[in-house]
């Protein structure tokens, strides 16, 4: 029977039906521990007596299972509950191919693109020992991410290779997984030797290729037929249509690529889906060029006017490509600046990533105009527009030919296709890469990967053909490197240019570095500068303290001389992250945003628990960091400014509404108040790495080091006596957390499950703290069982009442909100059910693992201080562009040394 909506299996809760055929029935689900959606694929009722059909349904969950690869759907689990056999997979949203087809065949570039996917998907396969024997439309899935293979249910299990040079069609099957001169699979994709019983390898996979390829093409099969007899017979004798005859915009080698998969004998075929997923790569560079563009199909025209038309075409694009460039780039070999007419409405943003990629026609910049995605700017001055596709996508990198364009989105690699600015007919973004962690910024290599810079960590190669990644540097925490960031290449693709950025958080103390590709060996260049470019007159230009700055370069010695000069002074540098909103092309062309000053945006503010929002204090000022600490007597704030040169701390008195600085000598962050409100411990960078201090709160007096180590740090805690102070600490690459005694000589220790940002209860019996994505709490000294705080959305930024009988926390919603849960009892810990305290308007923090605090709690709890940020990134209102700026360059640099 077909199972009912709200239906079990174990913790799976059935949605709804998805479809059903003779291999099973598919469900969508829901995971109620994980709160994810899935799909759950079900052994149809008296198939388990089927021992066929048994065997089948396991040799399914034994293949997905040995497969991890992007374009393959992912099985999550396999189960069985009263008789009913099933497997958990990822549930994908999108229709089958089956489905797209027909509608028609997809623009050449989709199927391009999808052919190389599922090409991919077979060699993974292939390489772990696996025949899928079943490849058709309806077995691959198009989503968002691009392709996803399905249904390995007729899939054949072999051995691995024994070395990496044997190939799959030479392996021998231990065992046949269906009887020998059984019949298995779909008959218009089957090969011969299929049809025939005979032995199967990886080229029988490759034959279904070709005819899926061949459907995609053309919106018709291979290989057709009224009755399977006939169709049978047309595979084993018969040849389909050339590709020319029925689509003549098809590029030859793709005809060749197809017909090569439809050879009869195994031996003429393709041997290695990794082959012909490279060609079809190949193939697609070639077909970008614009005869053999193509979108919605139209009538076919006579061969001689379509000539006719193609080269009076060439001279229209030629003639308009000379005015504008007569009207824009003046004769003279000098430079030439001028502003770039952005549309009305429009802002060009910084988020602390990459802001644009130029190329000699244009500029791929983010941009707002009442929601964030990319624009293409032609520097022809003509006109701004969105590229499809794009929307709330950052980081946007060009391909060495400008015909790709690559950008990041929701922790993952995306790339389009794009032909002077436009996103070609059809085409949308395609998934090659996952990348967690947070980029700071990617520069596009000539072998087809993409170099990115992360932090806190290096760099990493990922590959843009099979979405594989790699790391390629690592920062030395040992000489106080944070993390490795805004990589570019050099000329000659093989070496690249990046930044070391130091844990002080200073570009004074950053490095200019040049990584080699070949041997792995970093050379550092210059120190004091961050988001390099080079320069075709033989200079870096890279980012100082709110401009460019530019010195002359050897790229055989890699050896920068002489001393830095400035040449653009009103760059728009963010000294957040120590990025700049500029790009340089090859041929010297200068693209740039420029400074703009904006007034600060920020408020400190009263929530109530209904949700009212109050002024806590007058001032907007460039409050940082979303951490504000309010003093546990409940009169006094104390917050971090951001200032000309640093940020310090400062602490503001609610009743005699008055600011005082604690210090002004270096970046201090991140305070936290003594429980008797007169002292305060905060991270700065006076000394090095960001390291902990504890100093009167009225700024007055000596200052106490409290750590001494080469990593970032931030405070979270004093314990109720004053002794310790929690803090979470980054020096071993990931964080850790850790207590220290305020007044002794102890060393650190470490707190259970390297607590982050952990609160001690007020009676000093309890910790609580950030783990595993949630909120835990444990009994001190630390041995008793932990026991989970926050509920299944998981949280961060535990904080107890000051009387000890409420918890309080930040669940992860897109909408943050404050939960808390009554304290029933200490001994045990028992808690009452989650409830929502504060709903906040706004999300107070990111929600990672290391976001130090980001409220703090009237004494009476009635009322959360929280830092109210603008949400939107510095806005950029102008693009200026300077032609042959390198010339520029060499003029300013030759005047300094007169």
């Amino acid at each position: 029977m077909p199972l009912s909506t709200g239906a079990r299996l174990g913790p799976y809760e059935i949605l709804a039906a998805i479809g059903a055929g003779g291999m099973g029935e598919v469900y969508k689900a829901r995971d109620t521990r994980l709160g994810r959606t899935v799909a759950i694929k079900v052994l149809p009722e008296g198939a388990a007596s089927d021992p066929e059909r048994r065997h089948r349904f396991e040799q399914e969950a034994r293949a997905a299972s040995a497969l991890s690869h992007p374009h393959i759907c992912v099985l999550h689990d396999i189960g069985s509950q009263d008789g009913v056999d099933f497997l958990v997979m990822e549930h994908l949203e999108g229709q089958t191919l089956a489905h797209h087809l027909r509608k028609g065949s997809p623009p050449l570039t989709q199927v391009l693109e999808l052919g190389a996917q599922i090409a991919d998907a077979l060699a993974t396969a292939h390489r772990c020992g696996i025949l899928h024997r079943d490849l058709k439309p309806a077995n691959i899935m198009l989503t968002k991410a691009g392709a996803k293979l399905l249904d390995f249910g007729l899939a054949k299990l072999r051995p691995q290779p024994a070395a990496a040079g044997v190939g799959l069609s030479a392996l021998s099957t231990q065992a046949p997984a269906t009887m020998p001169g059984a019949v298995m699979g779909t008959v218009p994709y089957m090969a011969p030797e299929q049809l025939e019983g005979k032995e199967t390898d990886a080229r029988t996979d490759l034959f279904a290729f070709g005819c899926v390829l061949y459907e995609m093409l053309t919106a018709r099969r291979a290989f057709g037929g009224n009755t399977e007899a006939s169709v049978i017979s047309a595979i084993m004798t018969g040849e389909p249509a050339p590709l020319s005859a029925l689509e003549p915009l098809t590029p030859p080698a793709l005809d060749r690529l197809v017909r090569r998969c439809l050879k009869k004998d195994p031996d003429d075929r393709w041997q290695h889906a990794a082959d012909v997923a490279e060609e079809l790569r190949g193939i697609s560079q070639d077909a970008l060029a614009p005869t053999t563009m193509r979108g919605v199909r139209h009538r076919k025209w006579p061969h001689g006017m379509f000539a006719a038309v193609a080269v009076a075409a060439v001279l229209v694009v030629a003639a308009l490509a000379w005015i504008i460039t007569a009207r824009v780039w003046p004769p003279s070999e000098g430079p030439a600046r001028f502003a770039l007419a952005m549309p009305a409405g429009m802002e060009v943003i910084s988020v602390g990533r990459s802001v644009m990629a130029a190329d000699g026609r244009g500029v791929v910049y983010g941009g707002r105009d009442g929601r964030v995605r990319l624009y293409w700017h032609d520097l022809g001055g003509l006109e701004s527009w969105p590229l499809a596709g794009t929307e709330d996508a950052h980081t946007p990198v060009l391909s060495p030919d400008s015909r790709w364009l690559a950008f990041f989105r929701s922790g993952k690699i995306f790339k389009l296709p794009v032909m002077a600015g436009r996103v070609l007919e059809g085409s949308y973004p395609v998934e090659v890469a996952t990348f967690a962690q947070n980029e700071r910024g990617a520069a596009w290599g000539p072998d087809n990967t993409i170099i990115v810079g992360a932090t806190p960590g290096g760099l990493w190669s990922v590959s843009l053909e099979n979405g594989s990644v790699r790391q390629l540097t690592a920062p030395d925490r040992s000489q106080g490197e944070w993390d490795h960031r805004w990589p570019s290449f050099l000329p000659g693709g093989q070496q690249v240019l990046f930044t070391i950025l130091h844990v002080s958080d200073r570009v004074e103390q950053s490095c200019l570095a040049v990584l080699s590709l070949t041997d792995g060996r970093v050379t550092k260049i210059l120190r004091g500068g961050s988001y390099a470019r080079y320069l075709p007159s033989g200079h870096l230009a890279f980012a100082g303290r709110g401009a460019l700055l530019a010195i002359p370069f050897d790229l055989k010695t890699l050896k920068a001389t002489g001393s830095p000069l400035p040449v653009l002074a009103d760059v728009y540098v963010r000294a957040e992250s120590w990025s700049a909103a500029y790009d340089v092309t090859t041929d010297g062309t200068l693209v740039y945003a420029p400074w703009k000053e904006e007034p600060p945006s920020n408020a400190l503010v009263w929530v109530t628990r209904d949700g009212a929002l109050e002024p806590a204090v007058p001032d907007r000022q460039a409050y940082v960091d979303g951490w504000a600490s309010l003093s546990p007597d409940g009169r006094r704030v104390a917050v971090g400014i951001a200032g000309s040169q640093y940020t310090n701390i400062w602490t503001y008195d609610i009743r005699d509404r008055r600011w005082q600085q604690v210090r002004a000598d270096a970046d201090c962050r991140w305070p936290v108040w003594s429980p008797s409100s007169n002292r305060l411990v905060f991270s700065s960078n006076r000394d090095g790495p960001f390291e902990l201090y504890v100093v009167a709160s009225d700024g007055e007096g000596p200052w106490t080091r409290l750590t001494r180590s080469s990593g970032l740090k931030f405070a979270s805690s004093w314990s109720p006596d004053g002794r310790f102070v929690t803090y979470a600490d980054q020096s071993s690459g990931g964080w850790v957390g850790f207590s220290v005694e305020v007044d002794g000589q102890t060393s650190p220790q470490s707190l259970p499950d390297d607590a982050l940002v952990a609160a001690f209860s007020p009676d000093g019996r309890w910790l609580t703290y950030q783990h595993a994505g949630g909120v835990w709490a444990r009994s001190l000294p630390g041995r008793g069982p932990k026991q989970m705080v926050s509920g299944s959305s998981g949280g961060f930024d535990p904080v107890w009442s000051a009387d000890g009988r409420e918890i309080f926390y930040v669940e992860h919603l897109p909408d943050a909100r404050i939960m808390s849960r009554q304290v029933e009892s200490l001994a045990p810990l028992r808690l009452g059910p989650p409830r929502v305290a504060f709903a906040l308007p706004f999300a107070p923090g990111s929600g990672r693992s290391w976001q130090p605090r980001s409220f703090s709690l009237t004494p009476d709890g009635r009322r959360v201080l929280v830092i109210q940020t603008d949400a939107r990134a510095p806005l950029l209102h102008t693009l200026f562009v300077v032609r042959n700026w390198f010339e520029e360059v060499k003029a300013k640099m030759a005047a300094a040394k007169r």
